[in-house]
């Protein structure tokens, strides 16, 4: 399980290293950048529906509940990106192994809208839960769910570069992420 929670944190850095996103907010057409053909739908759910996503002959189909607040909406937008990029949409959150992936789909979208590194600067910076939401374009829900996991989690050793750029020891299965989003990057350019 640690394994794929970095593997999931790793793939959030390597999308804004590569589409050269150095601060936030993290612009929701990067979803349409990397799946050009992507249909994205707001539309009204059961409360407890955030969001889906499958593929339909090779075109995604992206459903955001229209309910919720656009912070929401931005979240469960990156977390229906993360299931894009693996090729698995649909998971029961009653079994284990969906109940893991929606995890890590979680773990994904905040690593990738408030990423570790640039969110330690920015609270060190204004130690204010609605300017450190407005900045990253997240809910103040987000942000006090991120800074709960800096009470168990290690200071950032740098705050300058993603880890991508700086790590050339990345496993097999993260440098094929790297590559398909890099083909992604230049279909895109």
């Amino acid at each position: 399980m640690t394994c794929k929670f970095n593997e999931a944190r790793t793939n959030a850095e390597e999308l804004l290293s590569i589409f050269r996103i150095y601060k936030p907010p993290i612009p929701n057409n990067l979803v349409s950048k990397i799946f050009s053909n992507a249909q994205i739908a707001y539309m009204d759910f059961n409360d407890n529906i955030y969001g889906c996503c499958y593929s339909d002959s090779g075109r995604w189909q992206v459903f955001i509940n229209n309910a919720y607040s656009r912070e929401t909406q931005r979240i469960t937008l990156f977390h229906e990106l993360y299931h894009m990029l693996h090729g698995k949409p649909a998971y029961c959150k009653r079994t284990i192994p969906g109940t893991i992936e929606e995890f890590l789909a979680d773990i994904f979208a905040a690593d990738l809208l408030m990423p570790y590194k640039w969110f330690y600067v920015a609270w060190e910076r204004t130690r204010d839960e609605k300017r450190m939401a407005e900045l990253f374009g997240v809910s103040k829900r987000e942000v006090i769910r991120r800074l709960d996991l800096f009470q168990t989690s290690p200071q950032p050793r740098a705050a300058t570069k993603p880890r991508s750029e700086t790590n050339t020891g990345a496993s097999s299965q993260n440098g094929r992420f790297a590559e398909n989003m890099q083909q992604h990057a230049q279909e895109y350019s």
